[in-house]
């Protein structure tokens, strides 16, 4: 197989810097929304919000923490920042939720 020869010019560094920032970006702004996704059981909480999609894991197999941070980041991924599940101690699926309220309760708190 030939030896692929590229010439990385001024302006083909300045691109592949410029696209490696931008997809860190991506990844932490994800992670930072997942981390701020809300868990509740109450569909009261939800009542005023609209409604993303179903959130469900693979499998039950890993421990409470991880199922956890599965579901909120899945959560976020669909763009939203609540989570209605219908069991904490069980939870493997939920509905995700974009609340306006909860972002206006974060940002005066």
């Amino acid at each position: 197989m030939p030896a692929l020869n590229v010439t990385l010019t001024p302006v083909r560094s300045l691109g592949l810097g410029l696209l490696l920032v931008l997809s860190t970006v991506g990844c932490g702004t994800l992670k930072s929304r997942a981390e701020a996704v809300h868990i509740t059981a109450s569909s009261t909480e939800v009542a005023e919000c609209e409604r993303k999609g179903p959130v469900l894991l693979g499998t039950f197999d890993s421990e409470f923490d991880q199922r956890q941070r599965d579901l909120k980041f899945e959560t976020a991924r669909q763009g939203g920042n609540v989570l209605l599940v219908r069991s904490f101690a069980l939870a493997t699926s939920g509905t995700a939720y974009r609340c306006e309220s909860i972002d206006s309760r974060r940002v005066a708190s």
